[in-house]
């Protein structure tokens, strides 16, 4: 047996089950087991076993990138204790229960660190912290295969039942061996020579082709600065995944600050406001960054769509030594898709023109506006002219 084999055979988990049969499943333990099982993926002499192999094919293939999410997790879960339940999103699903993002922050964290594969990622999908508070399983304890997945995740959701049950047999030991059989199954290459193409990326005649038809987009109907503000959730979408929220137009109820956000362990770590006119004022924008200032938040994005406001981009400076915080003005939709691209991590940016254009249109759906279809058409009949 291998050095790494035997340091994972030989894992010694904390985990614990509380009095109300509720699993504790610690971070630092959970990042360690990750690393083990790293090393042990990286190992070619480790072998898990044709049947934990094809499992993990088969989760690996999943399209649905919480889909993965959910695999990997119950793989830990079960690697830690027994008496968890790796169909648990939540303590309050019962006996076995853990809270499944927070189990998710600690493999992800693991696996941003990890050295055992040099110039490759493991890429299991979410880029979140939350990404079981999305739907279909925002308010949910457990897995349900009767949630309203649509005909794309139906299927899917069948097939991630039947590997979680068969990760529910399985002992911690055969566990461990899954995850490092399906931590395999997802190392990609991040070597950009390696790509033959990179039509996916924002770059080149299709970057053009995009930006221009977002601008036609734009100038063919404000709607009240709903296109506006769903552009700039897709393009921060886009760029830091799930964690992304936005309000509806002037939506009493919606009670945190700016008009998107992105969030991270459940608090706004960017606060960003989207207006769609010319004549936007130099108090506009120093009231909104006084006022998040006042409430310790240090990094805000302010979109003034509009040519007419390129001169609010010489307030940034005087904002960053007034109160403490970067703040970013944009005016032009083509700023703000490249710096979304610049913020993309590699296995998003590979496919960042065809997440943005996907975005754009639910966000447009989730805010009311009635041009989302006609925005997809536009779009790809735009990339499709471009595309040699």
């Amino acid at each position: 047996m291998s050095d790494a084999a035997d340091a994972l055979s030989n894992y010694v988990s904390t985990a614990e089950v509380r009095s109300d049969g509720t699993v504790d499943l610690p971070d630092a333990n959970t990042r360690h087991l990750v690393a083990l099982a790293l090393a042990a993926a990286a190992d070619p002499d480790f072998s898990p076993g044709t049947v934990w192999d094809g499992r993990a094919h088969a989760g690996a293939a999943l399209k649905l990138k919480t889909n993965r999410a959910w695999y990997i997790t119950g793989l830990v879960a079960r690697s830690s204790s027994d008496a968890a339940d790796v169909k648990a999103i939540l303590s309050s699903a019962g006996p076995g229960g853990f809270r499944r993002n927070n189990l998710w922050v600690s493999v992800r964290e693991a696996l941003d660190q990890q050295v055992a594969f040099p110039g490759k990622t493991v890429h299991v999908g979410p880029t979140g912290k939350d990404p079981f508070n999305n739907s279909p399983w925002l308010n949910q304890s457990a897995l349900n295969t009767s949630v309203r997945t649509g005909r794309r995740g139906e299927p899917e959701l069948h097939e991630l039942e039947s590997l979680l049950d068969a990760v529910s047999v399985s002992t911690p030991q055969e566990a461990r061996e899954g995850l490092v059989a399906f931590l395999r199954a997802l190392v990609v290459d991040i070597d950009y020579g390696a790509h033959s193409t990179r039509e996916g990326e924002l770059v080149g005649a299709r970057r053009r082709a995009l930006i221009d038809a977002v601008d036609r987009f734009l100038q063919e109907d404000p709607e009240g600065g709903k296109r506006c503000q769903a552009l700039l959730a897709a393009a921060l979408s886009s760029a830091f995944g799930d964690g992304v929220m936005s309000g509806k137009i002037n939506d009493p109820s919606f009670r945190l600050p700016g008009d998107v956000q992105v969030m991270d362990g459940g608090e706004a770590t960017l606060v960003a406001e989207a207006k769609h006119r010319d004549d936007i004022s130099e108090s506009e924008v120093r009231g909104f960054v006084r006022d998040l200032a006042a409430n310790n938040y240090s990094r805000a994005i302010y979109f003034a769509l509009g040519p007419g406001n390129d001169h609010l981009r010489a307030l940034e400076p005087g904002l960053a030594s007034d109160h403490d915080m970067v703040t970013k003005v944009i005016t032009r939709a083509e700023e703000l898709l490249d710096l979304c691209f610049l913020w993309s991590p590699p296995p998003m940016a590979q496919r960042f023109i065809d997440r943005f254009v996907s975005l754009y249109r639910v966000w447009l759906s989730r805010l009311d506006s009635t041009a989302a279809k006609r925005w997809e058409r536009a779009a790809a009949a735009a990339l499709e002219a471009a595309t040699p």
